[in-house]
């Protein structure tokens, strides 16, 4: 198979692979988390997945990480980083900025989607690490401007949250994931944007019910979660994505029993220890990745309001109130910087 090249904002990656169902695999990550495809004339990052038959062996020294339900783990030796599974290896060599995939014939079955897309991702998310790409668990909304992150892990109202902002004229860049990274120099005191790193959005079902619009077409299932649809927000609010952000305002929603919604303070280092926990620090426990991530997150810090958005029965009765709350805190925010 021929070497592609695909773009995810300034960073460019070159992909190969010796099976079409591999090669599938990658493009179709890639374009996931939102990269096109380009010429390649300058090539970042490099990712070569090929059908093995023996599976390469993980070093016995190398440190667990995390393992995931599907069946992969996540290690390293030095700057060196390892997924594995049962019948798959990808080494990769962060610092070089390669990846090298070896995947037995088992995975590659439909069955096995997700396993190779994360294979895939999971690499994609290491290597751009250390290009000083951090990403982020957090929907991301703007309006005139500035941006608002929404962070928090599911069940939290953050979609609900979302589209409702979106609804109301809200520009976006995603529901789920982006990338933080640090400004080659401070713009207006801002040292911190957001990138997007996932266009569509993933919705469950049952927000058809405050949603109907989302009825009007039919949406294939998320790669991640087949119980969500995988929706493009440009479908049903076309013209309001935007690819970054200079964020001004940080929220962590929670769904509470109340009959309205509010924000109230939070102390600073409470949100610092929800964006480290959201950002994935320790995917890449190398220390000196860490400490270039923490002070990311501490610059950002610099640069934003932060509150506690605390979603009551009127984000689904009155998604005007809710959209009214954010738009005056982020207008504060503005004022502040």
């Amino acid at each position: 198979m021929k070497t592609v090249h695909y773009r995810l904002h300034d960073k460019v990656f070159a992909l190969r692979a010796d099976d079409p169902v591999l090669q599938a695999t990658m493009e179709k990550a890639l374009r996931y988390k939102g990269a096109k495809p380009t010429d390649g004339t300058a090539v970042d990052l490099k990712m070569h997945y090929v059908q093995a038959g023996t599976i390469p062996e993980m070093p016995a020294e190398a440190a667990l990480i995390t393992r995931s339900p599907e069946g992969l783990s996540v290690a390293y030796v030095d700057d060196t980083y390892y997924v594995a599974h049962a019948d798959a290896l990808v080494v990769i060599d962060a610092p070089e900025g390669t990846a090298q995939g070896y995947v037995g014939a088992s995975l590659l079955t439909e069955t096995q989607a997700l396993v190779r897309f994360y294979l895939v991702t999971i690499g994609v998310v290491i290597l751009l690490r250390y290009q000083e790409r951090y990403g982020l668990h957090t929907a991301a909304l703007v309006r005139d401007g500035a941006g608002v992150l929404l962070v928090a892990q599911s069940g939290s109202g953050k979609s609900t949250t979302t589209l409702n902002l979106v609804r109301a004229g809200w520009q976006h860049l995603s529901d789920d994931t982006v990338l933080l990274r640090r400004l080659p120099e401070a713009v207006e005191g801002d040292r911190v944007e957001a990138l997007s790193f996932r266009h569509d959005f993933c919705i469950k079902h049952e927000m058809l019910a405050q949603f109907p619009a989302l009825g009007a077409h039919e949406w294939p299932p998320s790669m991640s979660d087949p119980t969500k649809w995988r929706v493009d927000p440009d479908v049903l609010y076309p013209g309001q994505f935007v690819p970054r952000c200079r964020p001004r305002l940080v929220l962590l929603p929670e769904i509470v029993d109340a009959p309205t919604s509010r924000l109230e303070p939070i102390r600073a280092a409470t949100v610092l220890q929800h964006l480290s926990t959201q950002a994935g620090a320790l995917l890449t426990p190398r220390p000196h990745i860490v400490q270039k991530h923490l002070s990311l997150l501490s610059d950002l810090m610099q640069q934003v309001m932060c509150l506690r958005f605390l979603a009551g029965r009127d984000a689904l009765t009155d998604p005007e109130a809710s959209v009214r709350l954010i738009g005056n805190a982020l207008r504060e925010a503005q004022q502040v910087a």
